[in-house]
């Protein structure tokens, strides 16, 4: 299956704005200091409570793996894109559905793949 330009553009910009939103989601989680240095942002201020403050960090860094981890699936599907791969199963070279992809812009797996892939975790 090959995907029309109109279908590539659209998931293109899907995947570009996606970016574009996790980027600034994980930015929005940094403190930038006022010498420079730039750290996560922490719950210390909101609260005297150490147990809720160490909960409520967890959950902050937590939300950043899972974004970052998501980033660069985004990345990497647009690398895919840029060297003609997209829409093809890393795992098996074949081609994904359109259904597929617009509804997870970021595979990389055609769904059998996919599939094992999860029965191996």
């Amino acid at each position: 299956m090959n995907l029309s330009p109109n279908q590539l553009q659209r998931l293109h910009a899907r995947l570009d704005q996606r970016r574009a939103e996790l980027l600034a989601k994980i930015d929005s989680h940094k403190v930038h200091g006022s010498d420079g240095a730039t750290h996560l942002r922490t719950h210390r201020d909101e609260t005297d409570d150490d147990a809720m403050v160490d909960a409520m960090d967890t959950r902050e860094i937590d939300d950043i793996a899972r974004d970052t981890r998501e980033l660069a699936s985004v990345e990497a599907a647009l690398q895919r894109m840029a060297r003609g791969r997209y829409g093809q199963c890393v795992e098996c070279g074949e081609a994904m559905t359109v259904e597929r992809l617009e509804a997870v812009p970021d595979a990389a797996f055609c769904l059998p793949c996919q599939a094992r892939s999860e029965r191996r975790q």
